[in-house]
């Protein structure tokens, strides 16, 4: 079973009634609402005997920065694409919000998916391009 680092701690997405897909501008209002009170309990039950409130102060900066978000893309990978789109592209490319998101959310996360992704997808398109071009000759020369 794999260790995660102590910076995936946060509040459950499940608290909030809602999934982690649904967490959207209407709804994250109310989230952010529960993790304010899931940490306010929280910090009453931190009680380290090292480093008391340790545990508290790390979920809440991982709030204050948003990398929660980021893990739960990790953590739910058929749930990505919202919390993708809603949090974390408008947080690092929010000029690429506007427009296709479908071609950006791909073509954003086809690089975390591996490193020379645009190449790899570049080319069965180009396949595709002489594929059809071909067909089109046939079909001309067969037909026309």
């Amino acid at each position: 079973m794999p260790i995660l680092p102590v910076e995936v701690l946060s509040p459950p997405f499940w608290l909030s009634g809602c999934a982690v897909d649904e967490l959207g501008e209407g709804n994250e209002k109310y989230y952010e609402e529960m993790c304010t009170e899931f940490l306010d309990i929280f910090r009453q039950e931190d009680n380290d005997q090292l480093n008391p409130g340790f545990h508290t102060t790390i979920m809440k900066v991982a709030l204050d920065k948003a990398t929660h978000w980021f893990w739960a893309a990790l953590n739910h990978p058929r749930a990505t694409y919202n919390p993708f789109l809603d949090h974390l592209q408008p947080r690092v490319a929010p000029t690429q919000v506007d427009g296709d998101e479908c071609i950006q959310f791909q073509r954003i996360l086809g690089l975390y998916w591996a490193p020379h992704a645009p190449t790899f997808i570049k080319q069965p398109l180009a396949d595709r391009q002489t594929y059809l071009k071909d067909l089109r000759a046939q079909y001309r020369h067969q037909y026309c």
